[in-house]
């Protein structure tokens, strides 16, 4: 008689826990997370791209001994916008629309110096980055800015020609790849300085685009 109340116990008690605890679903594989973008900007950079960039101080110093004494004066003119060391902290420029000109080192040519007009560039937000566009133009670099140090923002990116409609991705088309810095120069004054060729460099003037006062003159 015992042996069947205990028994009888043991299914009762099975048949509760059975209520109580319902077997799991089956597991399912977990989406994987989106690989994170790296932080470090030689992470990207191609490393004859990081050589172009650990290089610019020398670049500099022969872009300036190269010119003309027809462009010396007209170089000394920009002031800090194109002095190698001229860069300040807080590097990086307010997202917005700026007037961005051309300021080209060229040993190439006559007198090693030529400036062009100004064109429209725009910084954006992407992400956890922020970009940089030149928006028209004969050439127009594009990509992000990566954080190197507290004087200067590293440009990754590629640069449209002519009648290209956009700049290939960084890496899809080695003679499109622009690699880069952003320096502060003055308030509200930022520079891209981009190697150019074998020898030459490329200064982009960066100026915030703000509209006049209304009833101000243009």
């Amino acid at each position: 008689m015992t042996s069947r109340i205990l028994c009888l116990l043991g299914i009762g008690l099975y048949c509760l826990s059975a209520c109580a605890a319902p077997a799991p679903p089956p597991a399912t594989a977990a989406e994987a997370p989106p690989p994170a973008i790296p932080v470090q900007w030689r992470a990207i950079a191609r490393p004859e791209h990081a050589g172009l960039i650990d290089g610019l101080p020398d670049r500099w110093v022969a872009a300036r001994a190269g010119l003309g004494k027809s462009r010396q004066a007209l170089v000394a003119s920009f002031g800090a916008l194109l002095e190698p060391g001229a860069a300040l902290v807080r590097p990086m420029p307010p997202t917005g629309r700026y007037r961005c000109r051309t300021l080209r080192f060229a040993p190439d040519r006559p007198g090693g110096f030529q400036a062009y007009q100004s064109w429209f560039c725009f910084v954006g937000d992407d992400g956890d980055l922020t970009t940089l566009s030149k928006a028209d133009g004969s050439d127009r670099p594009a990509g992000r800015l990566w954080p190197d140090g507290d004087r200067r923002m590293v440009f990754i990116g590629a640069t449209a020609f002519d009648a290209e409609p956009a700049p290939p991705a960084y890496g899809d088309k080695a003679e499109a790849d622009t690699v880069g810095v952003v320096e502060r120069v003055a308030d509200f004054q930022w520079r891209l300085v981009l190697p150019r060729g074998a020898a030459g460099l490329d200064v982009l003037e960066l100026v915030p685009d703000v509209p006049p006062p209304a009833g101000t003159a243009r």
